[in-house]
């Protein structure tokens, strides 16, 4: 270990004994960060007197234990929780076995105190996964005489039936203030566990309750009488909410009887009506950790309102109310953003001054703890992640992980905020597709571009140059929320609700979003005159035929009942309690789940099924069940992918579908314009796909059999070897090696034994080469209108202009004279098997697409360039500047298999026996060149020596050799050997230092006959002097 990685050691450890020691001192498992540095600054500094910046130094290791696990940022200004052995929460009460509670033993008394230690290590974990709830919760275990809940058994109406039960175990929830006012743990939200004492064992004996408020005194039962008369609709509102709680766990809900009954007896009963049992079944204990508890705990926000309008006190937790940031960086060619504790996610990190010396970047300042960062990857022009703002701003950072910040900008100081619970977006928002290039969101991007002045992009539709940090206004974060069901998701659960956009107002999209919108509202604030919107004729297919239906539904029910009946349906995919309403009927039912649940519910009428019908499904007949129906919703699905509904329905209707559309909506309209005679599903001219290709695009890559073709290599069977099993695995094949080892020609005899001669194209690499060589871009047509023509590699997958695929390999010479980053680009992905969207249009249009292997089911589309597995590059390297090879980037080389052509092991000439050795190793070569070889003994052992002299400085192949060869065995008189040197060999040699150039002129000299003409042409040639004079 060095120094340095000691003393971080030190740090790491000095920082957790400094932890140990506050929790001990003040008796808590909390702490700040400005609070353990007014702790530790004094013995720290005597520590490590050389350091600085103490402060900074223990905000690093503690994002060094966090990622131990150690501590768990808790998300309000800086503030930790230690979470090292003996910071756990205890539980009073709950050692207490069933047996020290109950009077005699009950048969099933064993197996639920089994139950109920299970119970309390699940409580334990919770309350150490979630330390928000740890303020809010009381609990203990069931006392004969003291407890607030008695030891003695009472009988209770069940879901089931009446049982007999004691309580022994309970979870409270209940703000601070409630607690000093009542000190009742049973006056909170509570989860209540409890033994069954009866004799009937057919039944669980452990269940769990969900209580709100129950067991109130009279003082607060006249409390909430005021309160809820004053506060019903709302009230009602947030009940329906916690209802989801029992579905979590697949239990049934009492209370939405229990209020839908006369409100008055609602109120008499308000002492029991929040009861909810349901049995605790052997999975129920791993469900309590990951679903009920940290619903609960996750939920204050619906919660704490709610038990404040009940009891009638204050003390609510404040709501989240996140702003969202955008990170626009590059991952790409910088270490530190790909790993490490300054990684994508990990850190936000910017100068505080620009190199002039002026401020910049003042919106770090802004951005709070708790915000929510975007991050928009500049290399792949996609927001990849998000993450969340754990720190408040250090502005004193000077210890960049990097060198492109001048002295000055580091010794002013730069900005860092720590960041966690990093998340990747799958599939990532594509910047300029999905959000600036889309037609659907232009009219508000422009709305957002007149408002504000700093964001991403600027009045053109482009990134913005800089920008390394700024605001998302709330309207592009709907946006790219719409583009993204996932990131929608991630933003949720990280306490932003972002508003969708406008919605498109025209033909059947105007339907499908006015039912998306008037079902939210209806959810929201139950109401006759809302639903009536919802089942409008006008955009509800269910109307059509009978318009007076919603009017006699209310007749019979009530809005709450129908709202309730929805939101049973829309948890469990049952149709069961939509069909229970009057005239309901299966395809008013799913067409309602289908605006609920855009992506999870199809409808199911006389349009789907016979859609489906035609297209070789078998969709259920009469009242589907659970299972059958949740299979039909997949089939639709499957059957938009099948069949690329929403192509089909751009191209016949001539109408682009929002982007915010999903499958199936996509292919109710499909179903619908079927059903009127629109179209023809399938239609007639059912486009090809490219699995249609499988057979002409494959290549037998199992039996390969590649000849030398005209070379020999002393090695031949592991190259052989290499190159087949490279192939078979999926690789591209690098070759490389010294100029003349016959690289370029072994390329061509792969590509010639594996798919033909008339299968590949050759190219050679070159230092001009970008993106629009390799892939392509737009060119000028004769008309001046610009045209996507595509570069040398998409070639290969187009046999003709209307996109019929091929499969044609590509060899690339030199490879390394290319600046391979730029060059290839997003040809990095598609390597590794995934599709591409390019920057481009076709001229139908459609964006220029790599289409990757596994999305063989696609349609073969002019605009669309699929990449076959089969399909390979073949390249090769000269390695005469040896640091070419590391030039190319790691996420490059990753994608080949490089395979060395190297030159022959050359006999020393001066040993006994070199020069013939030398000789019969030449003759080896020249026998696979020449038939009938020209030259004697004497004269292939010259050419040995000459090879191997060259050798001795700079690798050259036998190709040079055989080019030497040729030229004397054609001669007319004596041999001529300086000519061929100078012609084959000297071209080799640039870039050799004088020193090493006149050892090897020299070599030569003592093996020519003519050793003045070689040298005084030498001299001439590389324009420097070679005599013995001259020095190094």
């Amino acid at each position: 270990m060095n120094s340095e990685e000691g003393e971080d050691r030190s740090w790491i450890d000095t920082v957790e004994r400094e932890l140990r020691s506050y929790r001990e001192e003040y008796d808590t498992g909390v702490v700040t960060l400005d609070d353990l540095y007014e702790f530790s600054e004094e013995r720290l500094a005597r520590q490590y007197p050389r350091n600085k910046n103490i402060r900074a130094k223990i905000r690093q290791q503690l994002q060094s234990l966090r990622d131990q696990g150690k501590v768990a940022f808790l998300g309000d200004q800086g503030t930790y929780r230690i979470m090292m052995t003996g910071s756990e929460r205890d539980l009073p009460g709950l050692s207490t076995d069933i047996f020290d509670l109950l009077d005699g033993t009950p048969e099933n008394t064993k197996e639920a105190n089994d139950r109920l230690k299970e119970v309390r290590d699940a409580l334990r974990d919770v309350l150490q996964d979630h330390p928000k709830f740890e303020d809010f919760v009381w609990s203990g275990v069931g006392r004969k005489n003291d407890s607030p809940y008695t030891s003695q058994p009472h009988r209770q109406p069940g879901p089931e039936g009446e049982v007999e039960y004691r309580e022994l175990c309970w979870l409270a929830v209940a703000h601070q203030d409630y607690r000093e006012r009542y000190e009742r743990p049973q006056d909170g939200v509570q989860l209540q566990f409890t033994v069954r004492t009866d004799t009937d064992t057919t039944r669980p004996p452990a269940d769990v309750a969900l209580h709100l408020d129950e067991g109130a005194d009279e003082q607060l039962r006249d409390e909430v009488r005021s309160n809820l008369q004053a506060h019903r609709d709302e009230f009602l509102r947030r009940v329906r909410a916690l209802d989801s709680f029992e579905v979590a766990l697949g239990t049934e809900s009492w209370a939405s009887d229990r209020i839908d009954g006369e409100w008055d007896e609602f109120l008499d009963g308000l002492d029991d009506h929040f009861r909810i049992y349901s049995p605790l079944s052997e999975d129920d204990i791993e469900e309590l950790g990951t679903h009920l508890i940290p619903e609960i705990a996750n939920r204050f926000d619906d919660l704490l309102p709610l038990y404040g309008l009940v009891a009638g006190v204050g003390g609510t937790v404040p709501e989240a109310d996140p702003d969202v940031w955008i990170e626009k960086t590059r991952v790409r060619n910088r270490p530190y953003k790909q790993e490490g504790e300054y990684a994508l996610g990990k850190a936000l990190l910017a100068p505080g001054t620009d190199p002039a010396g002026r401020r910049q970047w003042e919106e770090m300042r802004e951005a709070a703890v708790g915000d929510i960062v975007l991050h928009l990857d500049q290399d792949k022009y996609a927001i990849v992640g998000v993450s969340v703002i754990d720190s408040e701003l250090i502005d004193d950072f000077q210890n960049p992980p990097h060198d492109r910040w001048s002295e000055e900008q580091v010794a002013s100081g730069a900005y860092l905020r720590w960041l966690n619970g990093y998340e990747e977006i799958e599939p990532p928002v594509r910047i300029y597709d999905d959000v600036l290039e889309n037609p659907d969101h232009a009219e508000t991007l422009e709305q957002i571009r007149e408002e504000y002045d700093k964001i991403i992009y600027n009045k053109h539709l482009s990134l913005n140059q800089g920008h390394y940090f700024t605001h998302c206004p709330d309207a592009l974060a709907s946006i790219f929320a719409v583009e993204s069901a996932h990131l929608g998701a991630l933003l949720e659960t990280r306490g932003y609700d972002p508003e969708p956009p406008n919605r498109p107002t025209e033909g059947y999209w105007e339907m499908v979003f006015a039912k998306r919108e008037q079902i939210e509202k209806f959810l929201a604030d139950p109401s006759k005159e809302i639903f009536v919107e919802l089942v409008d004729a006008d955009h509800f297919w269910g109307s059509m035929a009978y318009q007076h239906w919603p009017h006699e539904l209310f007749e019979e029910h009530s809005p709450d009942e129908v709202a309730s009946a929805i939101e049973s349906a829309r948890e469990s995919g049952d149709l069961s309690p939509l069909l229970d309403l009057h005239q309901m009927g299966v395809s008013k039912a799913t067409e309602i789940l289908r605006a609920v649940e855009s992506d999870t519910y199809a409808i199911l009428n006389k349009r789907s099924r016979a859609g489906m019908e035609a297209l070789g499904y078998e969709p259920p007949n009469g009242t589907p069940s659970v299972e059958e129906y949740r299979n039909f919703s997949a089939q639709v699905r499957h059957a938009h992918d099948e069949f690329d509904l929403r192509e089909l329905m751009e191209r016949e209707m001539d109408e682009r579908i929002p982007a915010a559309a999903t499958k199936l909506e996509v292919a109710d309209w499909a179903f619908s314009e079927n059903y009127e005679g629109r179209i023809e599903l399938p239609p007639d001219d059912t486009p090809d796909r490219y699995a249609d290709y499988n057979t002409r695009l494959s290549v037998d890559l199992d039996d390969i059999e590649i000849s030398a073709g005209g070379l020999y290599f002393e090695d031949w069977d592991r190259i052989e070897s290499r190159v087949s099993q490279a192939l078979r695995e999926g690789s591209h094949i690098l070759l490389f090696g010294p100029p003349g080892t016959g690289k370029t020609k072994l390329a061509r005899e792969i590509c010639e034994a594996v798919v033909g001669p008339d299968q590949f194209e050759l190219v050679t690499g070159s230092a001009d080469w970008s993106t629009f060589d390799t892939i392509g871009g737009y060119q000028s047509t004769r008309e001046q209108e610009l045209r996507f023509e595509p570069g040398v590699i998409l070639e290969r997958f187009h046999a003709d202009e209307e996109g019929t695929p091929a499969n044609e390999w590509l060899v690339i010479d030199e490879l390394n004279r290319a600046d391979i980053d730029k060059a290839f680009g997003a040809l990095f992905s598609a390597l590794t098997g995934e599709s591409v969207t390019l920057p481009f249009k076709h001229e139908n249009g459609e964006d220029i697409e790599i289409v990757d292997a596994s999305r063989r089911d696609a349609t073969v589309r002019p605009n669309r360039y699929y990449m076959p597995a089969d399909w390979r590059m073949i390249s090769t390297m000269n390695t005469l500047d040896k640091t070419s090879l590391y030039e190319m980037s790691y996420a490059f080389m990753r994608r080949w298999a490089f395979i060395p052509v190297g030159t022959p092991d050359l006999p020393y000439p001066s040993e006994p026996g070199g020069s013939d050795e030398l000789a019969d190793l030449v003759h080896q070569y020249v026998q696979v060149w020449d038939d009938d070889p020209d030259l004697d003994h004497d004269q292939l052992a010259t050419l040995g020596e000459l090879w191997y002299t060259v050798n001795q400085e700079r690798a050259i192949g036998p190709a040079i050799v055989e080019d030497m060869y040729r030229f004397i065995a054609s001669a007319p008189s004596d041999p001529d050997y300086v000519s061929p040197i100078v012609m084959y060999v000297f071209p080799q040699l640039e870039g050799l230092r004088r020193g090493k150039l006149k050892s090897v002129v020299n070599g030569l000299e003592s093996i020519v006959d003519d050793p003045e003409d070689l040298r005084a042409t030498a001299e001439d040639f590389f324009q420097t002097d070679l005599s013995e004079e001259s020095g190094e």
